[in-house]
């Protein structure tokens, strides 16, 4: 994609916006802009078959330690969920970094409830769509968020130990409020989602996507595909 960009506008151009200046950061985004719209639409919803590990089956312990963890993988069988079947659950923390493909991982949000059961949304870069209480759990670029640095203690001030009051899952949308207050969501409207930085074009589902059948639970955290 960059090297598109380098191609329609002046070098100079780029390294005035690499080192911060607005006018060239303007044309560098509106070119970019320009080339994401020639690009086939992509879902952020990632449905594929995913893998946990099955505690009771070590590997060998020569095998131990790779890229896929110390226990044999089993197929996951995820388990559909609704707004009613969260309503009491206990959170017991939250991750941002889930479902690992091997070199690197998708950015899935899960949240750990004390009944051991996850909550995954199964998002690309999930941190970048989720708000909790109207702010973003992770900028994409400048601006604030929950997690600055890879530091999500606020975040997880905010909702370990509170209880599920009201649950609602959409079909591009969620909602859970919380007993203290907090409420972790992800906007119906595309203009009330975080922009993506490098375009400034919201974030936004397909229309075949359906958010409330993507979503599901995990008796494990550690996803892998």
């Amino acid at each position: 994609m960059f090297s598109h960009i380098k191609g329609k506008i002046n070098l100079a151009v780029v390294n005035a916006a690499d080192k911060g200046n607005p006018v060239a950061k303007r044309v560098v985004a509106n070119e970019m802009q320009k080339f994401v719209e020639t690009l086939p639409a992509q879902s952020p919803l990632v449905q594929e078959d995913l893998m946990i590990p099955d505690f009771a089956r070590p590997l060998p312990e020569a095998e131990q330690g790779g890229m896929f963890g110390d226990y044999e993988l089993v197929p996951l069988v995820p388990k559909p969920v609704s707004g009613p079947d969260l309503v009491g659950r206990r959170v017991a923390s939250v991750m941002t970094r889930l479902g690992s493909y091997g070199m690197g991982d998708f950015g899935f949000v899960g949240l750990l409830f004390e009944d051991e059961d996850w909550l995954i949304i199964p998002i690309t870069g999930a941190a970048h769509w989720v708000q909790v209480d109207g702010r973003i759990l992770e900028p994409d670029g400048e601006g604030g968020g929950w997690i600055i640095d890879g530091d999500d203690r606020a975040l997880i001030a905010r909702l370990e130990g509170q209880e599920i009051t009201s649950a609602t899952l959409g079909r591009v949308s969620l909602s859970l409020e919380l007993v203290n207050g907090a409420e972790l969501s992800i906007a119906e409207e595309a203009s009330a989602r975080p922009v993506f930085s490098a375009t400034g074009l919201p974030r936004a589902f397909l229309p075949e996507d359906n958010l409330a059948e993507a979503v599901f639970l995990s008796p494990s955290g550690e996803l892998s595909v």
